[in-house]
C-alpha cells in the first residue's frame, strides 16, 4: 500500500520513531510545529523591528565593571542550533524573522530538513522512517513557498530518497512558482524508472501489486502536468462514459469502479493548475509570479500548449531509458542501466 509507505524502503512504523531514543526521534525536536497552527500564526510576529539594539546593563561589583548585552533572538536560534534543534531555532525565526540578523531563513529551512530527512555526511546511518518522510513532504509548501530555488534543490534531493517523489507529488507547484521544464522531466524519469524497477522485490520474485500501484501514479502525475486542454478533454469523456452507462462497453469492471476516483483526481489536477499559488515563509514578489500572471481560467482550460515539460525531450529521455526488446528477446524486457 503506497499511502502505508511500503513504496518507502524505510522503517514505515510511526512507533518506532516515536519511541526511539531523544537523539532520533521525531520528537527529540519540534518538526512538526508547521502543521500544528495555521501559517498566519506561525509567521506571527507583524510588528516593526526594534526600534534600537538589545539594552546594555552595567554589572557592578567591587573590584570590575561590566556591560552586559541581554540575549536577542539570534542568541537564540544560535542556542538552538547548538543544541542540534533545527526545528526550534527555525520555529524562533520564523516568529521573529523581523529582528533575526546574523541568520538567513533559507539556511535555517535547508538544516531543518537535512535533520528530518536525515541527510548528511556526518550524521549516523539510520532508517528513515515513513513518518518523518510524510512530515518533510506536508512542510514543503509551507516552509518553501514561492522560492523557485529552494524547490529545484528539494525535490532534486527528494528523488534520491525511494518513493520520495510520489509523496510530494501533490505538493510540487504547478502555476506558482514557475519551476523550469527539466524538473518535471527529472521527477517523470525517476518515477518511471522507480515504477520498473519495483516489478521485481528485493527477493527477485515478482511485486506487481506495488508495480502496479507506481505505475498508475506515474501515469496520473504524467496526465496532471500535461497540457490542461488534454486533461479536460479526459475528464469529460470519463464523465460521458459513467452517465451514460456505456463504460462497461470497453472498459473492465475495476476501471468502472474506479471512475469517479480518477475524475475526482483529475478534478483536482485541473483546479491546481489554474489556481495553485505560492504561500509560506519563503514568498514574496521576488519569488511569486502569481502577481504577475493574469491568465483567465478559459484560456488555461483551452490550452493545448502549456504542459510543464518538453514533450519531445521527455519522450527522448524515455526511449533512452527503456530497453524494447526484439522479437527473440521478450522474456528480458528491464530498464537499460
Amino acid at each position: 500500500d503506497i499511502e502505508s509507505g511500503h513504496i518507502v524502503r524505510m522503517t514505515s512504523n510511526e512507533a518506532d520513531d516515536q519511541s526511539a531514543p531523544s537523539t532520533s526521534s521525531i520528537c527529540s525536536d519540534d518538526y512538526v510545529f508547521a502543521l500544528s497552527a495555521p501559517i498566519n500564526e506561525i509567521l506571527s510576529s507583524d510588528q516593526p523591528p526594534l526600534a534600537s539594539p538589545s539594552p546594555t546593563m552595567v554589572v557592578l561589583c567591587s573590584y570590575d565593571v561590566c556591560l552586559v548585552q541581554t540575549r536577542d533572538i539570534d542568541d537564540l536560534i544560535s542556542y538552538a542550533r547548538s543544541m542540534q534543534k533545527p526545528a526550534l531555532a527555525l520555529k524562533y525565526a520564523l516568529a521573529h524573522r523581523r529582528e533575526v540578523r546574523r541568520h538567513a531563513l533559507d539556511q535555517l529551512v535547508d538544516e531543518y530538513f537535512i535533520s528530518l530527512l536525515r541527510l548528511g555526511r556526518n550524521r549516523p546511518q539510520r532508517a528513515l522512517s515513513y513518518a518523518r518522510l510524510k512530515i518533510a513532504a506536508q512542510t514543503m509548501p509551507i516552509l518553501l513557498g514561492g522560492d523557485a530555488r529552494m524547490w529545484q534543490r528539494w525535490i532534486f534531493l527528494f528523488g534520491r530518497i525511494p518513493g520520495g517523489l510520489f509523496l510530494i507529488r501533490d505538493h510540487i507547484p504547478v502555476r506558482d512558482p514557475a519551476l523550469p521544464a527539466f524538473i518535471f522531466e527529472m521527477a517523470l524519469e525517476k518515477m518511471l524508472e522507480e515504477s520498473c524497477n519495483n516489478i521485481l522485490d528485493e527477493n527477485g520474485s515478482k511485486n506487481y501489486h506495488l508495480a502496479e500501484k507506481m505505475a498508475g501514479l506515474f501515469l496520473e502525475t504524467l496526465r496532471a502536468w500535461g497540457n490542461t486542454y488534454a486533461l479536460r478533454r479526459r475528464i469529460q469523456l470519463h464523465r460521458y462514459c459513467t452517465q451514460s452507462q456505456r463504460w462497461n462497453m470497453w472498459l473492465p469492471t475495476s476501471t468502472n469502479q474506479s471512475a469517479p476516483l480518477f475524475i475526482q483526481q483529475a478534478e483536482k489536477d485541473l483546479n491546481r493548475r489554474i489556481s495553485q499559488t505560492a504561500f509560506g515563509c519563503l514568498t514574496g514578489m521576488q519569488f511569486s509570479t502569481s502577481a504577475m500572471q493574469n491568465t483567465s481560467i478559459r484560456q488555461s482550460l483551452d490550452s493545448s500548449s502549456d504542459a510543464l515539460f518538453d514533450i519531445d525531450h521527455l519522450a527522448f529521455r524515455f526511449s533512452q531509458r527503456l530497453h524494447v526488446p526484439d522479437t527473440n528477446d521478450y522474456d528480458n524486457d528491464h530498464l537499460a542501466p
